[in-house]
């Protein structure tokens, strides 16, 4: 059995902050691009997001990572995925919350926490 979970911001412009987090480590907004397939820390298979980014297939134009640089070093991302035709409960305004990732020496710091308080 899949569980799917649904948030919604009530104000999403007081989350659009992006900077330095607590500990002072920076935070980047991946876009896709024409050289830039798949968001960090992802598998190969995220191209097909790629496809969908670019045929415009999806509800709205959100998809995007965002990940945590320590030290010029990736050490946790997400990627936001917009609605698409084949998630008829999501809203064109909601992201799905795919492949969060922290690397292990940094697992139990609240990075996974603090991203997701973006997304």
């Amino acid at each position: 059995m899949k569980n799917v979970f649904v948030y919604r911001l009530q104000n999403p412009a007081a989350n659009s902050d992006i900077g330095k987090n607590s500990n002072q480590q920076e935070i980047r907004k991946w876009k896709p691009g024409l050289l830039s397939l798949i968001p960090p820390n992802s598998p190969f298979a995220y191209v097909y997001f790629w496809v969908m980014h670019y045929l415009r297939l999806f509800k709205s134009s959100d998809y995007c990572a965002y990940i945590i640089f320590d030290k010029h070093e990736p050490v946790c991302s997400l990627v936001c995925v917009p609605s698409l035709y084949r998630w008829p409960f999501m809203s064109p305004g909601d992201l799905q919350i795919k492949n969060v990732f922290t690397k292990p020496e940094h697992r139990g710091k609240g990075h996974a926490n603090y991203l997701l308080r973006y997304a």
